[in-house]
């Protein structure tokens, strides 16, 4: 992951927030943070979001501050605000599920009081540690540390995000429903340059408006809206009698298990905001099945030889309930729970030693949604 563009690219976007609550917004980074680690960079994004998003949500005045430091291969990530803060006797119970604080202005106990819990979890599941600091009127600051170790020699080449220009076929209609300007905006700007035609309803009911005269490919569904929330819409939209267009739902937060069974039915894939443009894109291009143009493409010669053909995976070698046991580890992310399945693999089934090494490469990756694929694949097959 390039770390430093990841972070500048999450600040432009907490930023713009803190901006509109008239909070000043503060960023620094250590001199000594490298240009590339590895890590998992879904889960290092849902951690930050939910801090950054809770320090600008109970800050009214002054500031919202995060640092980055790094120091033997440690990152620690700071978030500081000058917010309502939080209660002696609540710091204990802030990171279980469904806790808020019972002390301090009413708009603290707002929320689903599972942010945090998330936060945490994440956090240990990556090896690290989150602590908090806080008191009531004067702040809050919570550090977490995770071990990112430096990629030795990372590729020089752009990520997909900075290469992309356009797609080839024709023009795809992208309606965003959100009754957050901002988020609506940014969709906008993120898209329209790429030669989308992009629509935008304030509410639910505008949306089921806007379908019929503009009939999209595909919609971004905020799921929190105050007039219906986004599941409502998804289910309305569901039940229409005629063509489906792909739903994507967003949320501040990651999806609990409830939003989770509702997703099998009404939608067809799920994003955290602020949004990743270059996660943004890849769900694109499987849902609306369309290639990206890059400023870099090279045309290929007709008379070039075709690719020799990829060597054929050794993960066919695993038993059916193996390939479920290891998806159902990646599923939730319990990376310790994968190395140690593979190893009994390995010890019992010394013919499967090749997938258990393949698969181990992946993981090692920290590329869970490859290790998913791959083994989805193989139990389609």
């Amino acid at each position: 992951m390039r770390l430093r563009e990841f972070l500048e690219q999450l600040v432009d976007m907490f930023r713009l927030q803190a901006s509109v609550k008239g909070i000043e917004f503060k960023f620094s980074a250590s001199e000594k943070l490298p240009p590339s680690v590895y890590t998992d960079e879904n889960r290092l994004r849902q951690i930050l979001i939910n801090l950054l998003s809770n320090a600008i949500k109970f800050t009214d005045t002054g500031h919202v501050t995060m640092r980055v430091d790094y120091r033997n291969q440690v990152a620690r990530f700071e978030v500081e605000d000058s917010g309502i803060g939080i209660h002696p006797d609540d710091l204990n119970g802030i990171f279980q599920p469904f806790e808020r604080a019972r002390h301090g202005p009413v708009n603290a106990r707002t929320g689903t009081g599972l942010g945090l819990t998330i936060t945490k979890m994440l956090a240990e599941t990556m090896g690290g540690e989150i602590v908090v600091k806080s008191e009531v009127g004067r702040g809050s600051r919570f550090q977490v540390k995770l071990m990112l170790a430096e990629v030795a020699r990372p590729r020089n080449a752009p990520p997909l995000e900075h290469r992309v220009c356009g797609y080839d076929g024709p023009r795809q209609t992208v309606l965003v429903v959100d009754d957050d300007p901002i988020h609506r905006d940014l969709v906008r700007e993120l898209l329209e340059p790429l030669g989308f035609n992009v629509s935008a309803a304030a509410s639910g009911a505008a949306c089921l408006a806007l379908v019929a005269e503009r009939r999209p490919n595909l919609i971004l569904l905020d799921i929190s809206m105050p007039d219906m929330d986004g599941w409502a819409v998804a289910r309305a939209l569901r039940q229409m009698p005629r063509e489906r267009p792909a739903i994507i739902m967003l949320s501040a937060i990651a999806m609990e298990e409830e939003g989770a069974g509702k997703a099998d039915h009404f939608c067809d894939d799920y994003m955290i905001k602020p949004i990743d443009l270059r996660q943004m894109l890849e769900k694109f291009h499987t849902l609306l099945d369309i290639e990206w143009t890059t400023r870099d493409e090279i045309a290929k010669e007709p008379s070039a030889p075709a690719p020799p053909a990829p060597a054929k995976s050794a993960i066919g070698s695993l038993a059916p309930d193996a390939i479920d046991a290891l998806i159902r580890l990646a599923q939730i992310g319990h990376f310790r729970g994968i190395s140690a399945t593979l190893d009994e693999i390995e010890a019992g089934a010394p013919e499967c030693a090749a997938a258990a090494a393949e698969l181990r490469a992946i993981a090692n990756s920290f590329n869970l949604s490859r290790f998913l694929t791959v083994l989805d694949a193989q139990r389609r097959t």
